[in-house]
């Protein structure tokens, strides 16, 4: 008897939890700043090196003229920053990017839990972020799936004991030249994500295009070339206990996770604390700051075993990528200074070449040379090492999408575009003749992109038809039974081809296109009713008709069966307890969820066509199921509920709306509610019908 009773309180205990035990961002803001002249750069560059003590973040470490820096500030710190900014010794200007982070790392959240992917393939969706479990999940999964192909392997552990896990792919063939002479070994590329804890594209990245190698292979001439001739290590995730945290504590983390000299600051970033020109320019010495190199090269556990792993294959790694976000950079040694080794024509005719495919392909603007000319001076970093120590001279540090819209919390739909990218750019950037040389001088053959094109500023994939409410829908419960019986129907083509159109989306939008052909067939059920026979009372017949249909539909509730049924036992609920539809509006209107994501939305947004409307759908009618269960004798079963949602834009223009859908006007009724976005208005009606049938 306790359980029904546990169970709310272990909910609202659980989000207790996990509210007080998360980082919030809420009315943090996202600034970028124009800078105009080296007095100001100077001023901001000193500026930065306390930064932290006033929850002040620079999200930009490139602090040059007329380059844009991108900086997050604590709401405690807004008015002091302003007035920094436009003292007289500096002036200088910004404009407001994000004005409140926290908001979209929410939405973020609600969208990850709330829309199903578009992109599974088994259990895995390739086009959402994945925690550190399920990311080594998927890890076994491929061994399992491609045992001629992938093995796993383990660089080491983690400060806090967590494997680093990574994904080899390899197949039996032998490598051979350009003459087609057997070679003794293969030669390997290594590429890493997520050095940088917050960077979630950089993992998703790797992931995709493992699963692009493994799944293509045999089928796609290039690719099955490439896995030939060359073995792939790939470790997703390389910072995996800063990575966790991410996931558990705090959204926008950057560093390690090991302890420092200063008491309260944790963690060194592992993309200075290489041993190759350790801590001089671009790092910090300052524990708590987020570019602080360690208390020695390699003093954490994650660079010093990657760093070992490399070496124990010093003579078979040729080819390394150390991935990144943001900015749509493509960048070779040296990072440690803005001079150029010797071989940097060699190296930045493959950045070249990877860039000019990802601009022909995508309409991307990628700029690429070396780290320290092109985006700022940064010591101890992996491919200064990886290039300068273990002599593999084709090293990269590619800073994916985007330019600074969403910066570290790039979308999950958009980070699916971005793993495409990478796939057309690293097969691009193979190709060209220098790296020819190095890989053995093999004869690669001509290079497609992989996948359907992205939508870009040039380019966009059309949204699909609004006429088409898929998008909108809850999910419901797929019905087998369902599916038998429209085998057996005699379906009109139109209504086929939207049960086929409806696949590419989820399991809702099949059940809706289903239940769609139901109602077009009951003309059909209706007469195979009336030739049984039927005779007696009006509800002998609804009650028959309930037991024909009833099993070909998936209503979620028990069918009642047996004998000597009393119309009050299977038909009637009894009376529907009044409802104060005038309380249920204002409850709807003051909700302060609801009107948090009413008031972020935006008309042209493709998240508003989406992912919003969906979020808000749910809100509502979420807040009337909880309203109905709270009136004496009321229960949310008793009705359906829709939520009807028309967003227009704020122009001068009048629009005028009138919705009626009732059943019984004793019982049934709806409450309008207009509601304001960014640039928009939301008009809401949700409409109550009470039901006393069990599914019909």
């Amino acid at each position: 008897m306790l359980l029904p009773y546990f169970i709310p309180l272990f909910l609202l205990l659980t989000i207790h939890l996990n509210v007080y035990g998360f980082k919030s961002y809420s009315q943090y803001q996202l600034w970028r700043l124009d800078v105009t002249n080296n007095e100001q750069v100077a001023k901001l560059l000193g500026f930065s090196r306390a930064a932290y003590q006033q929850n002040i973040n620079f999200w930009s470490e490139e602090f040059r003229v007329n380059i844009p820096i991108d900086v997050s500030i604590a709401p405690e710190s807004i008015e002091s920053f302003a007035s920094f900014l436009s003292s007289d010794d500096i002036k200088i200007k910004y404009h407001v990017i994000m004005k409140d982070i926290g908001s979209i790392i929410e939405r973020q959240n609600l969208i990850h839990k709330l829309i199903p992917s578009y992109e599974n393939v088994g259990a895995f969706a390739y086009d959402k972020y994945h925690p550190i479990e399920e990311i080594h999940a998927w890890i076994d999964t491929m061994v399992q799936t491609y045992p001629s192909l992938a093995t796993s392997f383990i660089v080491g552990t983690s400060y806090e004991k967590r494997q680093m896990k990574g994904l080899k792919i390899s197949s039996n063939k032998t490598a051979v030249t350009v003459a087609g002479i057997p070679v003794n070994a293969k030669k390997a590329v290594w590429w890493d994500g997520g050095i940088h804890a917050r960077e979630w594209i950089s993992p998703a990245t790797n992931i995709y295009i493992a699963h692009s190698l493994l799944s293509s292979y045999g089928t796609d001439p290039t690719i099955t070339h490439f896995v030939d001739q060359f073995d792939y290590y790939i470790l997703p995730v390389f910072n995996v206990d800063g990575y966790a945290y991410t996931w558990k504590s705090d959204r926008l983390w950057r560093k390690t996770r090991s302890k420092t000299s200063q008491p309260g600051c944790i963690g060194a970033d592992p993309n200075r604390n290489w041993n190759y020109h350790w801590c001089e320019g671009g790092a910090s010495s300052d524990p708590c700051d987020d570019t602080y190199c360690g208390s020695k090269p390699f003093s954490e556990v994650e660079t010093a075993q990657v760093s070992n792993f490399l070496l124990t294959h010093n003579d078979t790694f040729v080819h390394y990528i150390n991935f990144h976000s943001y900015s749509q950079l493509w960048m070779s040694p040296w990072g440690y200074t803005t001079s150029k080794p010797a071989q940097f024509k060699l190296q930045d005719d493959g950045s070249a070449k990877a860039v000019k495919a990802l601009g022909a392909v995508f309409g991307t603007n990628y700029v690429h040379g070396n780290i320290g000319s092109t985006i700022y001076i940064a010591s101890g970093n992996t491919v200064d090492w990886t290039f300068g120590t273990a002599n593999i001279t084709f090293s990269y540090a590619v800073e994916l999408r985007d330019t600074g819209e969403y910066g570290f919390l790039l979308p999950e739909g958009r980070s699916n575009c971005s793993n495409r990218k990478r796939n057309t750019g690293w097969k691009m950037h193979d190709e060209t003749k220098m790296v020819k040389h190095q890989l053995y001088d093999a004869q690669l053959p001509e290079v497609k992109p992989i996948g359907e094109l992205c939508a870009t500023t040039k380019q966009r994939v059309p949204r699909p038809s609004k006429r088409d409410g898929s998008h909108y829908l809850p999910s419901i419960a797929n019905s087998s039974s369902t599916e038998s019986f429209l085998e057996n129907s005699q379906i009109s083509s139109s209504t086929t081809q939207l049960l086929e159109t409806s696949t590419k989306y989820n399991s809702a939008v099949q059940e809706a296109a289903k239940r769609f052909i139901l109602r077009n067939n009951m003309a059909r059920l209706a007469r195979e009713v009336s030739s049984m026979n039927v005779t007696g009372s009006s509800y002998l017949k609804r009650k028959t008709l309930y037991d024909h249909i009833q099993p070909k539909i998936n209503t979620g509730l028990p069918r009642i069966t047996g004998k000597n049924i009393r119309e009050s036992d299977n038909y009637k609920l009894g009376p529907a307890p009044p409802v104060n539809w005038f309380a249920l509006k204002t409850g709807i209107e003051k909700d302060v969820h609801i009107s948090e994501q009413t008031k972020r939305m935006e008309f042209d947004s493709d998240d508003t066509h989406k992912a919003e409307l969906l979020i808000l759908g749910n809100l509502i009618r979420s807040k009337v199921k909880h309203y109905l269960s709270s009136i004496k004798g009321g229960s949310a079963q008793r009705y359906k509920i829709v939520v009807h949602l028309t967003v227009f834009q704020k122009i001068p223009a009048g629009l005028h709306v009138a919705s009626r859908c009732l059943w019984d006007t004793r019982t049934d009724n709806s409450v309008t509610i207009n509601m304001q976005g960014v640039d928009c208005d939301i008009l809401v009606v949700v409409f109550l019908c009470h039901t006393d049938v069990g599914g019909i």
